[in-house]
């Protein structure tokens, strides 16, 4: 999972435990890297499937699992799209609101 993804996971993740005080305080900015497009495109669907090998390998399927597994990692596919067709229409966006730009 790119680092910029992987904070925007637990930044979403921390605000909805905390409620809605937490989202009344002020907060430092999460620092994020920036990654090169080109370099994420290229990398994304080799991340993908190496992170499923390596979640098959450390819950240790076994081969009557096999079928739900395929399920569970198609799904992990189909977001991993959706999540690249998402970013790449809010970088050619010309004009993003502030509900647009969260």
């Amino acid at each position: 999972m790119p680092a910029g993804l992987a904070a925007l996971c637990a930044a979403a993740l921390a605000l909805t435990q905390a409620g809605p005080a937490a989202s009344q305080t002020s907060a430092a900015p999460i620092e994020t890297t920036p990654v090169s497009m080109k370099t994420a495109d290229s990398n994304e669907a080799a991340d993908v499937e190496a992170r499923i090998n390596t979640l098959h390998q450390e819950l240790g399927i076994t081969a009557a699992q096999e079928p739900g597994w395929s399920e569970v990692s198609e799904v992990m596919r189909d977001n991993a799209r959706q999540m690249h067709a998402a970013i790449e229409q809010r970088e050619q966006a010309k004009y993003l609101t502030a509900i647009d730009d969260l």
